[in-house]
């Protein structure tokens, strides 16, 4: 089913077209540093509601860096928004602020809202003090955030930066498909 999303968004005009939950942290900036910059992805189910999406993030906010969307399917049927918004202390209420905004475009209500952060699996429902507990706020506690993140991987023997180890039957097959 195609939605046609008219320029000038009005009230209703994303409702079952954006997805109730969203991401933080899990894409990287495109606008700089990820420790000063947080970058907050939502799933859209049409491609002009998207483009309708990243104009109202960039046009509504004097406090969003850049927004973007996906320039194609994410997954079968869905488009991502990515919203890039400086790291600071205000990032729980500019979130907040958003999500009341999109209230009046999606239908969707704040208790309805879920969020993972990073690259976890653990969707949690928008709560501004468990977000001021778990998301960095300011470019120092992402760098903390990201130190301590290293030392749980090295005190766990993973090390995700090593080399996968080639065996000779690999070294072949790749040498056969012309791959090396």
């Amino acid at each position: 089913m195609r939605y046609q999303v008219c320029e000038g968004l009005k009230q209703n005009d994303l409702v079952r077209l954006v997805k109730p939950r969203f991401h933080i942290d899990e894409f990287k900036s495109k606008m700089g540093e990820d420790e000063d910059i947080v970058v907050l992805s939502f799933a859209v189910t049409s491609k002009d509601a998207a483009e309708d999406l990243v104009d109202f993030f960039e046009k509504g906010y004097d406090w969003v860096l850049d927004s973007d969307c996906s320039p194609g399917e994410f997954v079968k049927n869905i488009f991502l928004v990515f919203v890039e918004i400086e790291r600071s202390k205000k990032l729980p209420m500019q979130i907040q602020q958003c999500l009341d905004d999109l209230a009046h475009l999606t239908g969707i209500n704040n208790d309805e809202w879920a969020t993972y952060y990073g690259k976890g699996k653990n969707l949690t429902k928008v709560d501004l003090n468990a977000m001021e507990q778990t998301v960095p706020l300011t470019p120092m506690d992402y760098r903390i955030h990201e130190r301590d993140l290293e030392q749980l991987k090295n005190d766990a023997g993973i090390n995700i930066n090593k080399q996968p180890v080639r065996d000779s039957e690999l070294k072949q097959l790749q040498s056969a498909a012309g791959v090396i």
